[in-house]
């Protein structure tokens, strides 16, 4: 099986891959970006937020994946990329440059743009499983059983106590 965890970014998406590689019978990734060749192999994880722009293909090429919503609080999303913005992040960047074409009146307005087509994007796909990032242990727990998880599931579950990213 091939689980892939579909977010916006700035939600938690690299403390549950780092949750998750305490998995020991799956592999999984942060953002590999093998999206590019969809080179996937089966018992992976992926985790990645750019995901969400490849869904139609995604669902087409592994029609019988896991397919998990990563999420947190709408408005503190759109803020960690108001933050992340002002340091210059690509993401943003592209999206309004590249994909949208169009200038937006503030980086919160663009950030807001973005999370809502993200979620929009997300929504219209078969989600089997949503795990709120906010409060992941009981979740995660149901996740870790559904896909028959070995491993060291505290080690997995203190990951949740850690942040990663936060400054950027």
């Amino acid at each position: 099986m091939r689980i892939f965890v579909l977010c916006t970014g700035r939600c938690g998406s690299m403390t549950f891959a780092k949750a998750c590689s305490h998995i020991t019978n799956y592999t999984s990734a942060h953002e590999s970006g093998r999206y590019v060749d969809w080179s996937y192999q089966d018992n992976h994880i992926e985790v990645d937020n750019r995901l969400s722009w490849f869904l139609g293909t995604l669902a087409e090429r592994y029609p019988d994946s896991m397919f998990v919503h990563l999420s947190r609080n709408r408005d503190a999303v759109i803020e960690s990329f108001t933050r992340r913005q002002r340091c210059g992040s690509p993401l943003l960047h592209a999206y309004r440059t590249g994909i949208c074409q169009r200038p937006f009146s503030s980086d919160r307005e663009a950030a807001a743009h973005y999370v809502e087509t993200a979620l929009n994007n997300i929504a219209l796909l078969r989600i089997d499983m949503t795990i709120k990032i906010d409060a992941p242990e009981r979740s995660f727990r149901q996740f870790w059983s559904e896909i028959g998880a070995v491993g060291n599931l505290e080690a997995a579950l203190a990951e949740f106590g850690k942040r990663y990213n936060q400054g950027e």
